[in-house]
């Protein structure tokens, strides 16, 4: 028997990629314990118990950049390639015609958003990338107001802002090397030097994971004991820290959250 040593070859390289595509780009826990497995064209819901519940997909509105599950009840999806915003129900089905945020002008500018996130006050914080500016929305995609001049906060900052999540009443922002923090009426509070690592808030405390573990980065610095190695996508939440490999078992960590 013949063993194709090139097939062989182009199956091993090809190994990671395969696996790669595999592995979700996001993991959520909802309030109700349940988990969200987020893929770049789609979405699978499953229970506490890891049974799945539902799955859906949304070819028609690009690739999945970030899911928001504020609200478990009405979800959010943004879709950066093609700046929309769709809202979902519990079942992960469309609820209403996406918001176009690509045909709304500012000061007559083309905006073209990096990050967002759902307000627990209704509608949604997004970041312009073009004119860096934060802009706070309504549940149907109009300005109620924005942040700009962003440089006077923290000049040194690049403001290149790559993730963003409201968490008990404050707006946490992350560039390349900086947590930024404003409460929710927009008023700045503070920046913080940190180099960008994935990210995540729970009840006011943001965490990032890096290589050597998981840390608290925010209101205080400190390492968290999980476990040896680190597993990408992960979150925190109900007091527990999850990722992709031990998202079953849900590590506690409610003694250095800040309640």
């Amino acid at each position: 028997m013949k063993i194709n040593i090139l097939f062989i070859l182009q199956l091993f390289y090809s190994l990671p990629c395969l696996l790669a595509q595999n592995r979700p780009i996001q993991i959520a826990i909802d309030a109700f314990g349940n988990r969200y497995e987020v893929f770049q064209e789609n979405i699978k819901k499953y229970d506490a118990s890891g049974g799945l519940l539902f799955t859906n997909g949304f070819p028609q509105m690009g690739l999945i950049d970030h899911l928001d599950i504020t609200n478990p009840l009405q979800p959010c999806i943004f879709f950066f390639d093609t700046q929309k915003i769709l809202s979902i129900d519990n079942t992960l089905s469309s609820q209403n015609a996406p918001i176009d945020l690509s045909q709304k002008l500012h000061n007559g500018v083309l905006p073209y958003y990096t990050a967002g996130c759902v307000s627990a006050n209704g509608g949604f914080w997004c970041f312009d990338n073009i004119q860096k500016k934060i802009i706070r929305m309504d549940v149907f995609g109009q300005t109620l107001f924005e942040l700009a001049n962003l440089n006077a906060y923290h000049p040194m900052a690049s403001w290149n802002i790559l993730w963003m999540q409201e968490s008990k009443n404050q707006l946490f922002l992350r560039d390349e090397n900086h947590l930024h923090c404003f409460d929710f009426t927009g008023s700045y509070l503070q920046s913080i030097h940190q180099p960008f690592y994935p990210s995540a808030a729970f009840k006011g405390n943001v965490f990032e994971l890096n290589p050597t573990g998981l840390y608290m980065v925010y209101p205080t610095k400190m390492l968290i004991p999980i476990h040896d190695s680190t597993t990408l996508p992960f979150t925190v939440a109900n007091g527990n820290y999850y990722d992709f490999e031990r998202y079953l078992i849900g590590v506690n960590i409610q003694e250095f959250v800040n309640k």
